[in-house]
């Protein structure tokens, strides 16, 4: 199972993938949406996005991809409004998650729609 990580916060993807990987999962970090949408594939798994990235935000990202996949899309921000939340279900998000993340629940999510 590949899981691919946009976020910009360096460390935050380090730590995430590091707990992924230890689980066996293969693991792709992009640090802004340009990066990501120059090298995206659509054989992955399942997608962690974003909200707040320096280029792009993660609704950007979410719609221009939006056609191209029917994978799980976790959308993760530091914003806990409903509006936020509705606007990346919207956009095609399967889950949403409020920083910061509690790594343990991340894995159970991802397991929930993998």
């Amino acid at each position: 199972m590949k899981i691919v990580i946009v976020e910009d916060n360096k460390l935050l993807a380090k730590q995430v993938s590091m707990v992924l990987k230890k689980e066996g999962y293969k693991v792709e970090v992009f640090h802004n949406g340009d990066a990501f949408l120059k090298n995206f594939n659509s054989k992955i798994d399942i997608l962690l996005l974003d909200i707040n990235l320096p280029d792009f935000n993660g609704f950007e990202v979410l719609k221009s991809i939006k056609n191209e996949i029917s994978i799980p899309v976790i959308e993760t921000s530091a914003y806990s409004d409903t509006k936020s939340k509705l606007l990346a279900f919207k956009y095609g998000a399967s889950d949403y998650m409020v920083k910061p993340l509690d790594l343990e629940e991340l894995e159970a999510r991802i397991w929930i729609h993998l």
